[in-house]
């Protein structure tokens, strides 16, 4: 596996930041490219145009870094004393603590306890959690501000081409970030993007040959025609004043794209 491992394996550790553990963090910064103009902003709010008194459905696909967005968005719904119910409509890493059951009054309770909590279905794998039905995700948008779902496996890889089952993003969801990792850059097909074999075919390349600045752009572009023909892409992993000129590169390939950037 290559690559930044900026998306969480274990939600819980997003939600711990989110709430307040005291844990040392780089400042993040974000930016917009649309047109050649670059615009900075401070916040998730302000960049996509959030009203954190509106309740809101917001679904990330992709890869690179979709957990740590997510968190980073619910963290700022917290810090307004607003309430954030982080869920799937896949797949993920069983946290230690959360609602694992289709229980509105017990999601009403944690959410007393916590305003950030995890909600899912106990998968057959022991070590995974599953998404909730699509009726019962109605009701949680009845009793939080915001509901925060990861829509899209990618196996902690930077680059993600969908199948055709993919992604699952559920109905009346309001916001849609489709991202993807800078770190895939250089490096070849085959160990930087989840699902390969179908890299070749969107691209038209080997798995061995190299990802270029173009590729992810066409990734991106690719995954937004499918089923999100109104995401958002945002480049992530954007850590290095090198990382910033090639992202800068890639947004330019796009009529609109967010940048989540270190430096």
């Amino acid at each position: 596996m290559s690559g930044k491992k900026e998306n969480c394996k274990y939600p819980l550790h997003c939600i711990r930041i989110a709430v307040g553990y005291h844990e040392r963090r780089e400042m993040v910064k974000l930016y917009t490219v649309q047109r050649g103009k670059i615009q900075k902003y401070s916040s998730y709010c302000e960049v996509f145009g959030l009203n954190v008194v509106d309740n809101i459905q917001i679904a990330a696909i992709g890869s690179g870094g979709k957990s740590t967005i997510l968190s980073e968005i619910a963290r700022e719904y917290a810090k307004a004393k607003r309430t954030v119910i982080s869920t799937t409509t896949t797949h993920i890493w069983m946290p230690d603590n959360g609602v694992f059951e289709e229980d509105v009054q017990k999601v009403k309770e944690a959410l007393r306890m916590n305003p950030i909590i995890i909600v899912g279905n106990r998968s057959n794998e022991s070590q995974k959690l599953s998404g909730v039905s699509f009726e019962f995700l109605s009701q949680l948008r009845k009793v939080a501000d915001c509901v925060a779902i990861e829509a899209d496996g990618s196996r902690q890889l930077p680059l993600k081409v969908p199948n055709e089952r993919e992604p699952v993003i559920p109905p009346n969801t309001e916001l849609i970030l489709v991202v993807a990792g800078i770190s895939a850059l250089g490096k070849p097909i085959r160990e930087v993007v989840h699902r390969p074999e179908l890299a070749e075919k969107v691209l038209h390349k080997s798995v061995n040959d190299i990802v270029n600045i173009t590729d992810i752009a066409l990734l991106l572009n690719y995954q937004k025609s499918r089923k999100a023909s109104k995401a958002i892409p945002v480049l992530n992993q954007v850590d290095t004043k090198r990382e910033w000129k090639y992202a800068c590169r890639i947004a330019e390939l796009l009529p609109y794209c967010v940048i989540r950037s270190h430096c």
